[in-house]
């Protein structure tokens, strides 16, 4: 993959998402092309519904926001660094931006500009600010309601003209049109700002066109309650309104034991689907629309999917999309302007989840796909926040602190004398440690069967993509090497396993970070201290533990030392050592150190979490991550796992 791309299907009106506007072959899948440096994306969210102006909002790296409108406007947005995002969404007209931190920040225009957006009043009761007739895409205003009450915000959920609010205390808010059951409380009003709809809440689930939302307690129930014409509340009846939470047997209906086996789950108009963490997909509600409910009022397995694995669903308006573990797309149903993702289907085949043909470029990648949906677009792309692989792929690309090569043609030898420049020998840089790592094969025996078999650059490179970030994508090419270099295929190791296993490899560690050992700093004078002021103090050196590690991880994954890396003289490349500056104690560097190789935190039962988890909230900056890195969700996830 030589250069991530994105695709979306939609509207004719999404073109503006395109480089040349007139080059659209909506709804077929189209190639994304106005928006830059895509590698860096990390969610795209759209307000394509009720406005003559559609726009998008693109997040990009921690803090940084893109929002594109159809009239050619671009606005630039940026938190400050000490409030990195945690996720962004949108409304009918909106989008909130919610930090790490638990605030949250509207992005909103409640102004008639030149009469591209209009608004009614309505639609003001959605942006949940004390004055929202003053709010502006120009700037980035906090929802300051939570911060008053001392709140700090988990999620957003949002749905048809409702936003759900979950604080991380386990109170739900809600704001918007919360009349019909939508906010599970009998006989309420429309709300601008937020109330307090439930307590004790843990989760919340809804969807951009649903009038009903379902929620987890803390006690571990499934709830759900609103609109129920079609059974899409998955509670046994087809009631018009529920405007009391009603409680769902997950055990009965869904044969699971504890609703954290629940994955995700999304509500729609008719219908709604439920997604457990083993991949099966369940749904209830009517399919004579646009669902695959198959008439029931209960959850109940989706039969057409239940040999596959699922790991993503999402939907807009009228359709739903499936995604499987191995980057299979299906889906149901269709928007009002019959604009599918595809047109191979009619709407009767859309009763009941239709495979869904992708762009060449997402075939045999094994990078795991995301999918995102606006009311009627649909973007994919590939999931490019494995910052593991993403760090290795940018090693390999820039090629730099190899310390190892290869030698191979540049070409198939040809006899013509006017090729003879492309048949002459390149060499290829490498880094040892990497390369016998992933083959279990010594450079010179690689070199070896390339000078054998004749092996040209293509053919190397191949090889060199699946050892350095796991990349297949020339199938034919990479399994002739495997069996010419004597490795299993298809291959059974992934990078981390096989980092895992370099992390626990201590002999062959090559470099030492000294950490400070601060146990003596408080050491007691002695009593028969001679206080003669007329003594000279010795200085007593400092003592260091030492933390070994890989110097190839640290190039690859850490900015901070790959820059001292890159400035140090040639008489200093060698060094073997380098003392940390940081403050951090050794226990969390070790932490931080596994994270570098497994891109995942451990803890260990003695571990104190609370003073790791404080000390290590700035390493992302100081060490200078990738900026796609998940230590920070990593530390949040708090597991008691050993490696």
């Amino acid at each position: 993959m030589n250069k991530p791309e994105i695709y979306f299907s939609g509207p004719n009106y999404l073109k503006f998402l395109l480089e040349d506007q007139k080059e659209s072959r909506l709804p077929n899948w189209t190639q994304l092309s106005k928006i830059p440096e895509i590698k860096a994306i990390k969610k795209i969210v759209i307000v394509d519904e009720y406005s003559v102006n559609p726009h998008c909002l693109v997040w990009k790296a921690f803090n940084k926001l893109e929002l594109y409108f159809s009239n050619g406007t671009i606005k630039y947005h940026e938190l400050n660094k000490k409030e990195q995002i945690k996720d962004v969404q949108s409304g009918e007209k909106f989008y909130f931006i919610l930090t790490k931190c638990g605030k949250v920040y509207s992005l909103a225009s409640a102004k008639n500009e030149e009469k591209q957006m209009a608004f009614d009043e309505e639609d003001l009761i959605e942006i949940p600010l004390s004055d929202p007739q003053k709010c502006s895409f120009d700037e980035l205003r906090l929802v300051t309601f939570f911060q008053e009450k001392n709140l700090f915000v988990e999620s957003i959920t949002i749905g048809s003209f409702t936003n759900y609010f979950l604080c991380k205390n386990g109170k739900l808010y809600g704001s918007g049109l919360g009349e019909d059951g939508k906010f599970g409380m009998e006989n309420i009003k429309n709300n601008q700002l937020p109330i307090l709809i439930h307590k004790n809440v843990s989760r919340v689930f809804t969807g951009k066109d649903s009038e009903n939302f379902f929620f987890i307690t803390t006690n571990n129930e499934l709830f759900s309650c609103g609109y129920n014409d079609y059974g899409q509340l998955g509670i046994g009846n087809s009631v018009h309104i529920v405007d009391k939470p009603v409680k769902i047997n997950i055990k009965k209906d869904l044969q699971i034991e504890k609703t954290s086996q629940i994955l995700d789950l999304k509500a729609f108009s008719t219908h709604s689907i439920l997604l457990t963490e083993e991949g099966k997909l369940y749904s209830c509600g009517c399919k004579d629309t646009y669902g695959i409910g198959e008439n029931k009022s209960k959850f109940t397995q989706v039969h057409k999917l239940r040999n596959k694995k699922i790991i993503k669903i999402d939907g807009g308006n009228n359709h739903t999309l499936i995604l499987t573990s191995k980057n299979e797309l299906y889906g149901y149903g269709f928007d009002q302007n019959q604009n599918e993702p595809t047109n191979e289907y009619t709407q009767g085949q859309w009763q009941n989840p239709q495979r869904i043909k992708l762009p060449k470029y997402f075939l045999n990648l094994n990078s795991l796909l995301n999918i995102s949906c606006g009311h009627y677009a649909t973007f994919i792309y590939v999931n490019l926040n494995h910052s593991l692989k993403n760090d290795f792929r940018d090693l390999f690309e820039s090629r730099k602190f190899s310390d190892s090569k290869l030698v191979c043609l540049n070409s198939k030898i040809d006899t013509n004398p006017n090729k003879k420049e492309q048949n002459k020998e390149i060499s290829i840089p490498i880094h040892k440690t990497l390369i016998e790592l992933r083959t279990s094969l010594k450079i010179n025996e690689i070199q070896k069967i390339i000078n054998e078999n004749n092996l040209i650059a293509e053919e190397i490179n191949s090889l060199l993509k699946w050892i350095y970030y796991d990349e297949t994508i020339n199938a034919n090419i990479f399994k002739q090497i495997f069996q010419l270099l004597k490795l299993t295929y298809p291959p059974e190791n992934t990078l981390k396993q096989d980092l895992l296993k370099l992390f626990k490899d201590e002999d062959s560690k090559d470099f030492f970070i000294l950490v400070k050992d601060d146990d003596d700093d408080d050491d007691e004078e002695d009593e028969g201290e001679n206080e003669d002021d007329d003594e000279i103090e010795v200085e007593e050196e400092e003592i260091y533990e030492e933390l070994p590690v890989h110097k190839l991880i640290l190039i690859a994954r850490c900015g901070l030392f790959r820059d001292m890396f890159d400035n140090i003289n040639e008489i200093e490349q060698n060094i073997h050592q380098i003392k940390d500056y940081s403050g951090k104690s050794i226990e969390s560097l070790e932490i931080l150190i596994k994270y570098l190789y497994t891109n995942k935190i451990v803890f260990t039962g003695d571990d104190d979490v609370e003073f790791i988890k404080e000390e290590l909230s700035d390493s992302v900056e100081y060490y200078q991550l990738n900026e796609n890195s998940n230590l920070i969700d990593q530390l949040n996830k708090n597991k008691n796992n050993l490696i």
